[in-house]
């Protein structure tokens, strides 16, 4: 969970921030506009994505005022989530961004593995009408409590792939990583670059 902002100008609504958040295991995004950073706003944000989305046990971000604040901590109480900051003046420990496609991360979408099903867009909708099997369609009869056992099951099952391929593209990343990867030994008075930890709008300078 992040924040990007603030955005200059604002929105004809007053949205300055935009408060992002990556599910680790999915890789499921959302993002909310916010017209300020009060932890009023932010909890608000929150509980308008977890009541589509379901609550998680644990979200990650970073020391800003509206994660820490008092009213924060207490609305992560009421719905049984814990938080976890980065650590201080390393914000890539919360830097999760990926984008809504099929990953090679994990090898599915997104949706499918928070959902369980494909997502119906407007081409998917065409075809079937094209194809008549949109007029074909049948009612399902399988019990409610029989549909949500096999969801289950397959959602385990692409849960479970999901994690295997992704522990292998890490480790293949890892290893090209380290390929090109060396020591660096800097020597007395030689010039070196700085990075400034100062957030400036969306951008870090350095």
């Amino acid at each position: 969970m992040d924040l990007i902002g603030p955005i200059d100008p604002p929105s004809s609504k007053g949205h300055k921030y935009i408060l992002c958040l990556v599910d680790q295991h999915t890789r499921w995004g959302e993002a909310v506009p916010l017209t300020s950073l009060s932890a009023k706003v932010t909890c608000e944000a929150l509980l308008s994505i977890f009541s589509r989305t379901g609550i998680p046990n644990v979200f990650a971000s970073d020391n800003g005022t509206n994660f820490a604040a008092e009213l924060t901590k207490e609305f992560e109480k009421r719905i049984g989530s814990s938080p976890r900051f980065s650590t201080p003046g390393y914000p890539q420990s919360n830097g999760l961004v990926e984008r809504e496609i099929p990953h090679s991360t994990t090898g599915v979408s997104p949706f499918q593995l928070l959902y369980g099903r494909q997502p119906q867009g407007p081409l998917s909708i065409l075809k079937s009408t094209l194809t008549g099997k949109h007029n074909n369609l049948q009612l399902c009869t399988t019990p409610v409590s029989k549909y949500l056992e096999d969801l289950k099951c397959k959602l385990e099952k692409v849960a479970e792939q999901a994690k295997l391929v992704s522990t292998m593209q890490q480790e293949k990343m890892a290893y090209y990583h380290n390929l090109r990867s060396s020591d660096r030994v800097f020597k007395v008075g030689e010039k070196v670059i700085v990075r400034l930890l100062l957030k400036n709008g969306i951008r870090i300078h350095f």
